[in-house]
């Protein structure tokens, strides 16, 4: 099982949610941003008044309340914002996601929003909604073009600015997202885009030319308000990156004082990965929509129920995240050893992200769990060649796994010890004691190792994840519990016959890594 993508660097990028579940205060334009762009915001108010009262819906709605947040109060679109907030609040949205891929509902969503276009080509708010529908079924360019579109009809729109530049983002092209970014005027005024600037430059490995100007009064200021959080937490993740962790640690203090949900998830982030030691209120994480955040904390305290809920929640809240299906089908496999639910997050997240390495490895991985050895062979052989030299130790201890279901022992010793080899030339020592382990529960399961060699071989592992801390991170050592919770922490009466050459547990594992 592939756990790679849950290793990788977060950096703190915007989230691109539905209309409707969007918060207000991500809507809302900053007085700077006001003054700035009032002109061309009166003439948004205008055309977007006349398009609530020909057609009131959501996106009309919305539409009136992002230029009212920019152009001032107009007592006109009351009634506009009025639905808006009652249908943001009861978080109902239009044009809703379904709960499974292929249901009638989405592709009706993407028809009627290629209507609304056809009949109002300057709608920035359909386009990106268009992109989006379009993104969550795989299809990368039509959503493009309607990504390109709402940039070009809205290019100073908070809203279409961070959703086209998370869908640039997860479409591999961050010169693109940050070329947006950079050529609106709101950048220079705007925190909620001026992060976005931040996090996609550090990403780029470049300056950033105008979030960066923000550093020293957020750092030095007592509280800041939910507007800055964002802004507050990439330069946090900014100055980590250039080694100045004290200024860090005001910052990502800062982006805690009123935070969002992102700024939150990204603060646990740094916590358990090391990168900074955070402290902030866990009443934080009771907040309703801390989804990541709660997933995150849940990998450290092992509450795999938690875990499992929250994982969840997250996906539907960012179907089209790599992130969010990769952890779901973690907890879902290795925590909670709930294999349909693991193939279910692996499938639905390999729609947004046909290319995912990992969500290829745990969907084949959960087939052979299930017994479905056919269909994991198949699933095995439609995996590309890693790329990556951790891919191919990942690919090997899968390889493992599929010929030990099929029988095929002396070939699934075999892939377990080339990735196990390869893992110890790399000094992946997380790989190494992964593959060890899932290798250890085969031998197991096929009855080939005695009882005697299966305690001594326990005792090992459980010395070395004692001794390397830092090495082996807490979703590990969970993963670790349940194999055995299921191997060897079983009353097992049936003989079990001696394992031959493989019962010493220096061939399991070079003798040096205990």
């Amino acid at each position: 099982m592939d756990e790679s993508e849950l290793t990788k660097p977060r950096r703190i990028l915007p989230r691109w949610r539905k209309l409707a579940l969007t918060p207000t205060t991500e809507m809302r334009g900053s007085e700077q941003a006001r003054s700035e762009i009032h002109s061309s915001a009166r003439r948004e108010l205008e055309r977007s008044l006349r398009e609530w009262h020909a057609q009131p819906d959501l996106i009309s709605a919305a539409e009136v309340a992002d230029a009212v947040s920019l152009a001032g109060q107009d007592v006109r679109a009351n009634s506009a914002l009025e639905f808006f907030r009652s249908s943001s609040t009861q978080k109902i949205a239009y044009a809703a996601l379904p709960s499974s891929y292929g249901d009638d509902t989405l592709y009706s969503t993407i028809r009627k929003l290629k209507v609304r276009l056809r009949r109002q080509p300057l709608d920035a708010i359909a386009a990106i909604e268009l992109a989006r529908n379009y993104t969550l079924i795989g299809q990368l360019t039509p959503a493009a073009k309607a990504a390109e579109r709402a940039l070009k009809a809205a290019p100073e729109d908070r809203f279409v600015l961070r959703s086209a530049a998370r869908f640039f983002v997860h479409q591999g092209d961050l010169a693109r997202a940050y070329r947006a970014i950079t050529k609106s005027n709101l950048v220079r005024v705007d925190p909620w885009i001026m992060s976005t600037e931040v996090a996609l430059a550090d990403l780029l490995g470049r300056s950033p030319r105008w979030g960066i100007s923000q550093i020293a009064g957020i750092a030095g200021s007592k509280r800041i308000n939910r507007q800055y959080s964002e802004l507050a937490s990439a330069l946090g993740m900014l100055e980590i990156s250039s080694g100045n962790r004290k200024r860090a640690r005001r910052l990502i203090a800062r982006s805690l004082d009123n935070p969002t949900e992102n700024a939150v998830a990204q603060a646990q982030w740094m916590d358990r990965s090391d990168k900074l030691q955070v402290d902030y209120p866990n009443n934080l994480l009771e907040r309703e929509d801390m989804h990541e955040a709660r997933v995150l904390h849940s990998l450290d305290t092992g509450e795999v129920s938690v875990g499992v809920e929250s994982v969840e929640r997250w996906f539907l809240d960012e179907p089209y995240s790599v992130r969010a299906a990769a952890h779901g089908s973690f907890i879902s496999l290795a925590l909670a050893r709930d294999y349909e639910a693991g193939l279910g997050f692996a499938d639905r997240g390999l729609v947004a992200n046909p290319s995912s390495f990992m969500l290829q490895n745990n969907r084949a991985f959960a087939l052979a769990k299930l017994g479905r050895v056919e269909e994991a062979e198949i699933a095995l052989s439609k995996i590309k060649p890693p790329s990556k030299s951790v891919e191919a130790m990942y690919r090997d201890g899968l390889e493992g796994l599929v010929r030990f279901k099929k029988g095929d022992l002396e070939l699934g010793r075999h892939f377990y010890m080339e990735s196990i080899f390869k893992a110890k030339d790399a000094e992946n020592y997380p790989v190494l004691l992964s593959a060890l382990m899932h290798w250890f529960e085969q031998e197991f399961e096929a009855g080939t190792i005695d009882r005697e060699t299966a305690v001594d071989l326990v005792k090992n592992i459980d010395m070395s994840l004692a001794r390397n801390k830092r090495d082996f991170d807490m979703s590990l050592r969970r993963s670790w519990d349940m194999i055995k919770a299921s191997t060897i922490c079983k009353e097992q009466n049936q003989n079990r016959k001696v394992l031959g050459s493989y019962k010493g547990v220096e061939f399991f594992v070079p003798a040096d890594l205990f």
